[in-house]
């Protein structure tokens, strides 16, 4: 629904296992300021203001309800 595209779904899904920019940017062997504006447009295109709130989308359905 966010449009992403496969190279972007890719970057995601290393961003949702914790990797750094930098280590998506040696793993991908691409810039790093390349990687930083796929990250962006992933942050864009969902919505999310950043790493730590696009990360807690997608673990906050998984933890316990709170009191």
């Amino acid at each position: 629904e966010w449009n992403l595209t496969d190279v972007e779904t890719e970057i995601a899904i290393l961003l949702l296992r914790g990797f750094s920019q930098k280590q998506i940017a040696a793993v991908r062997k691409k810039s790093l300021r390349t990687i930083e504006n796929q990250t962006a447009s992933i942050y864009e295109k969902s919505s999310m203001r950043g790493k730590l709130e696009f990360i807690s989308f997608f673990l906050t359905p998984l933890l316990p309800e709170e009191d």
